[in-house]
């Protein structure tokens, strides 16, 4: 009975392990990102990607691949990689519009004389790739839902699912 108790809480600790690893580099760029919504900016969208980068570098480690085994463990992991999976396009595109508005900004609307509608052209095909990764993230955020997920994990989830929509409408 100890030793079952022993392996038990060796698993535990394992699987919490894991789950704090890849969920401290998420929660990063979700705090990256949530800074840049009110102070957009180049950096902190790469600063973003450096987290899920990161993130992602974790699922090939030792710890989370021994954590996959773990049933509960495997699909909170699965749902955080998927995730992070898909957050990737989207952080391009954004990447990508904004350094496109930002071009757009410096150069204005009239440039001599000439209302500028090649520049502002140029702008609809990012923001477009944007609002497409936002609606592919919102599928797959959908497709992660599982009873077998910790709450901070679904509610994670639930929030991005929450947010993505008004997101992609903004960006068309």
């Amino acid at each position: 009975m100890l030793v079952l108790t022993g392996v038990i809480a060796v698993l535990a600790g394992i699987s919490a392990f894991a789950l704090w690893r890849v969920a401290s580099d998420l929660r990063a760029a979700q705090v990256a990102l949530e800074a840049s919504s009110d102070d957009a900016s180049v950096a902190r969208i790469q600063e973003a990607q450096r987290h899920v980068d990161s993130a992602l570098a974790e699922f090939d480690g030792g710890i989370v691949t021994l954590a996959r085994w773990i049933p509960v463990t495997r699909q909170n992991l699965d749902a955080m990689g998927a995730v992070a999976q898909g957050l990737l396009p989207v952080l391009d595109t954004s990447r990508a519009a904004l350094e496109g508005a930002t071009a757009f900004e410096r150069r204005g609307l009239v440039e001599e004389g000439r209302i500028g509608f090649k520049q502002l052209g140029r702008l609809e095909g990012p923001f477009r790739r944007q609002a497409r990764g936002l609606d592919e993230l919102l599928v797959t955020v959908d497709a992660q839902g599982s009873a077998l997920l910790l709450p901070a994990v679904w509610n994670a989830l639930e929030k991005l699912g929450d947010r993505a929509p008004g997101t992609g409408r903004g960006a068309r």
